[in-house]
């Protein structure tokens, strides 16, 4: 009869998973990293919206009062207290010297201002509305040499008919006020001026030929 060695028969018994010695809480760290490895989250291929997460982290911008001691198109006039971005207040606004803080010693002393440019703009659409009753329907006639198909040799511009107006009523008109493209055919045409804002006048420009 063959008997196994006993160093044989220890292996045996070492290798069996009945006879296989544990520690005390091997079982519950077990459980454990069970858990953990299953309460992973699985890795994403969508990155995330940077843009949105910076828009929601990003400060928002404080609202500041100031007085205004110049006129702003689109914000207001002299004296006018308007709420503004704190950045565009201390960067812009400030700097150029168009705006104060709204203290009560500025704010005393441009009620005076206001009222004083108040009148102003008052008086200047006044006269800019005699001008434009002066100004509606006239003509201005100019000469020019011509080559074929009546073109001209030199155009009439914004410029002349600026020239024009002065010379016959005494008011200097800007350039830019002057809506004219650069005439270079014989004809009749009709230009818009601006004055003030919303106050236009509507004058006849006459190109005819010279010999």
């Amino acid at each position: 009869m063959c008997t196994s060695s006993p160093r044989q028969s220890k292996v045996g018994m070492s290798s069996s998973p009945s006879t296989r010695k544990s520690f005390p809480g091997a079982a519950r760290m077990a459980s454990k990293s069970k858990c953990i490895v299953a309460s992973r989250p699985k890795y994403s291929s969508v990155e995330p919206n940077v843009g949105a997460l910076y828009h929601c982290l990003r400060p928002k911008e404080d609202i500041m009062k100031v007085l205004l001691v110049k006129e702003v198109p689109g914000l207001g006039t002299p004296g006018d207290v308007v709420e503004v971005r704190d950045g565009f207040a201390r960067n812009y606004l400030f700097p150029k010297k168009l705006a104060v803080l709204p203290t009560p010693h500025e704010l005393a002393r441009f009620q005076k201002l206001k009222a004083r440019y108040q009148a102003e703009v008052a008086d200047r659409r006044t006269r800019a509305q005699e001008l434009a009753a002066k100004l509606q329907g006239a003509e201005f006639v100019f000469g020019r040499r011509v080559h074929d198909k009546n073109k001209l040799y030199a155009a009439v511009r914004a410029q002349d008919l600026a020239q024009a107006i002065a010379e016959r009523f005494g008011v200097d008109i800007p350039v830019d006020h002057i809506h004219l493209e650069p005439i270079h055919e014989v004809g009749t045409y009709s230009v818009e001026i601006r004055l003030y804002e919303d106050i236009t006048a509507t004058v006849t420009v006459k190109v005819e030929p010279t010999a």
